[in-house]
Parts: C-alpha cells; sequence; structure tokens
C-alpha cells in the first residue's frame, strides 16, 4: 500500500490518494478541489481513482468529486445518499467493506457535521475534520462538541498509539501523540484513592 498526500489551497485540505506500490485501482479521498498537480500525481504514479471515499461533505473536501468523475469513472462512498446531486454508497458506522482492494472500517463520529466519518485503512486513520494534529474539530454546538469529544475518547484514543492519524487540514499525527498533546481530548487520571 501507498500513501500519497496532496495539499490543496484552496480551502487549505488536505486530500489523500491510498494505493498499491505498483500502480493500479485507487481510492481518492476528500477531493476538495481536482487540481492539475493532484491528475499529475495521480497519473504519475499510475493510478485509476476506482473509488471516492468522503469523510463529510463540505465544500473543501468534496467540491473536487464533480471534476474527478469527469475524468474517472468512480464509486462514492459517504455517510449520506447523495454529494452534489451524485449518488454514493452508504455507509454507516461499524461498516467494514473491500474497497479497491483495500480493507476499509468506517466509524460514524458526529459533531463537526451531521454526515461525519472517521475511517481506518491498515494503520492509517482518516479523521477528517473531527480532528487534527493537537486540535479538536469545529462542532456545530456545545452538545455536539461533548458527544464528539466523548466518541473519540471511547472510539478513537483507545486504538493502538502507532496508528497514524491524517486529518483534512494540518499535518498528520498517531493517536499516541494525540493522547499526549491535544488537551481537548485530554482524559484525567484516575486519582481516586
Amino acid at each position: 500500500m501507498r500513501l500519497l498526500m496532496f495539499y490543496g489551497y484552496a480551502g487549505r485540505a488536505n486530500t489523500y490518494i491510498i494505493g498499491p506500490k505498483e500502480g493500479g485501482n485507487a481510492i481518492l479521498i476528500d477531493p476538495g478541489r481536482f487540481e492539475v498537480p493532484l491528475l499529475n500525481m495521480i497519473e504519475n504514479n499510475n493510478y485509476y481513482i476506482e473509488s471516492i471515499i468522503l469523510t463529510h461533505g463540505h465544500g473543501s473536501h468534496s467540491k473536487g468529486v464533480s471534476t474527478t468523475l469527469k475524468v474517472y469513472n468512480s464509486s462514492i462512498y459517504a455517510a449520506v445518499g447523495k454529494v452534489d446531486n451524485y449518488r454514493t454508497i452508504m455507509v454507516s458506522d461499524k461498516e467494514k467493506l473491500k474497497i479497491s482492494g483495500f480493507d476499509v472500517e468506517f466509524f460514524e463520529i458526529p459533531g463537526h457535521s451531521t454526515d461525519s466519518l472517521v475511517f481506518k485503512i491498515g494503520n492509517l486513520l482518516f479523521t477528517g475534520d473531527i480532528f487534527t494534529s493537537g486540535y479538536l474539530g469545529n462542532p456545530i454546538n456545545a452538545y455536539a462538541h461533548n458527544n464528539m469529544q466523548r466518541e473519540i475518547q471511547e472510539r478513537l484514543l483507545t486504538m493502538d498509539g502507532e496508528i497514524i492519524v491524517l486529518p483534512g487540514h494540518g499535518p498528520p499525527s498517531t493517536i499516541q501523540a494525540e493522547r499526549e498533546i491535544n488537551e481537548n481530548l485530554y482524559i484525567p487520571a484516575d486519582v481516586t484513592t
């Protein structure tokens, strides 16, 4: 498996490509914009975008879907049935699918948006805007903030510390680093005696 990362200046968002080392069918993750440098990255690595996975439908993560579909005949995976009037394959919490040859496990972690998904491929965790290196994502409201924080603490921070966190914005991290530095996700030690 090979991971490629593309930083889109419009929306300041990360787009990722997962594919086999030798080229072939690949997954495009959160195409905020489909720009010529992204197309060159795909083509220069001999990839064909068979699948698109969206962490959520905000424009900085999905505006490139329509252009991508003009170049590739891709299936779209998302938490909702349509994105920008394109039908998707709806995925739900705890669902495990084989997508473009890769095992993908999905987690619904609402809070930043109603359609927020986090998903894991191998030791890579794609978090969208749920959390990024050192920060919790912007929630819809205070209630959503508390739920999102709890879900991350209970479902994601309990994963192996070596798992690499790949956010929608900002640099990569690890689960262990987030346990140690992300003050918004801090779990106080049990001080009962």
